[in-house]
C-alpha cells in the first residue's frame, strides 16, 4: 500500500514524468502564435537640412538593417523631412534617452532650436543631448506613393554620452505623443481612455523629466481639441 503523502511529499498520483527528448521541443514555438517580422523600426530623431541650410528635427521610426549599417524612412511627402532628403540627400538618425525632446521633435514644439553640434562625414548637424548618431546618405528614393521609401546607408557612426535607458513613464510618453501626432484620425474617448492608463504610469514610475513631457502632450492635445480639457480635468479630479 502506497502511504499517504505527508508534509513535504508529493503524492505518487501528482507525480509526472517527462519522456527524454531534445531541449528544443520544449520551446513554445512562438512563431505559431505571433507572427515574427525580419526587421525592425527604432524610434528616433532625424536632423535633416534644406538648401539653405535651414535644419528640420523631427522625431522618426525607420527600419533599421542588420548591423544597423543602413536605414529605411518613410516620411509623406508633405513633411520637411521629405522635401529635405529630396533637396539635400544626408541627414541624421539619433538614438536618445530624453522623452521630452524627443515630444518636441514629434510634435514641433521647440521654443527655440535645440543644441547641436557639427557631423563628421556629411553636411549636418548632431543633436547635442543624444546618446548615439548615425549620419547617413539617400541612396535610394521612391515617392510614387504619399507616403515615401528612402534607402539610406550609414556612413559614420559617434556617440556622446551612454544610453541611460527607458522605464515605463518614458514608453508611456512615447505612446502618448505618437497618438497625439494622429488625432486627426482618432476620437476623443480612444485618447481619454489612453490618457488615463499612461498618467497612471507616469505616476508610479516617471521623474520630472517624464512629468514635463506628459504636460506637453497633454498642452498640445488641448490646443488641437480645446473641449479635451474638461476630459482632463475630469479624469485628474
Amino acid at each position: 500500500m502506497t502511504p499517504p503523502a505527508g508534509p513535504g511529499t508529493l503524492a505518487s498520483s501528482s507525480v509526472r514524468t517527462v519522456s527524454t527528448r531534445d531541449d528544443a521541443d520544449l520551446k513554445f514555438d512562438f512563431s505559431t502564435r505571433i507572427r515574427q517580422p525580419d526587421f525592425m523600426i527604432l524610434e528616433g530623431i532625424v536632423t535633416t537640412r534644406d538648401s539653405h541650410g535651414t535644419v528640420n528635427v523631427a522625431a522618426m521610426g525607420p527600419i533599421v538593417g542588420e548591423g544597423m549599417r543602413s536605414l529605411l524612412l518613410r516620411p509623406y511627402q508633405s513633411t520637411t523631412t521629405y522635401q529635405n532628403l529630396k533637396a539635400h540627400p544626408e541627414g541624421v538618425f539619433h538614438i536618445v534617452d530624453d522623452v521630452e525632446l524627443l515630444v518636441r521633435s514629434a510634435l514641433n514644439l521647440f521654443d527655440a532650436p535645440p543644441a547641436m553640434v557639427p557631423t563628421s562625414e556629411i553636411s549636418g548637424s548632431v543633436l547635442a543631448d543624444s546618446c548615439r548618431w548615425y549620419e547617413f546618405r539617400v541612396t535610394e528614393l521612391d515617392d510614387s506613393r504619399e507616403r515615401t521609401e528612402i534607402q539610406a546607408e550609414i556612413v559614420h557612426t559617434g556617440s556622446l554620452r551612454d544610453f541611460l535607458g527607458f522605464n515605463r513613464a518614458k514608453h508611456a510618453v512615447i505612446e502618448y505623443a505618437i497618438l497625439a501626432s494622429r488625432l486627426f484620425m482618432l476620437d476623443e474617448a480612444d485618447v481619454a481612455r489612453h490618457y488615463g492608463e499612461f498618467r497612471t504610469i507616469l505616476e508610479k514610475t516617471g521623474s520630472p523629466q517624464e512629468f514635463r513631457a506628459f504636460e506637453l502632450v497633454t498642452d498640445y492635445v488641448i490646443k488641437q481639441w480645446p473641449h479635451f480639457r474638461q476630459t482632463v480635468t475630469s479624469l485628474n479630479s
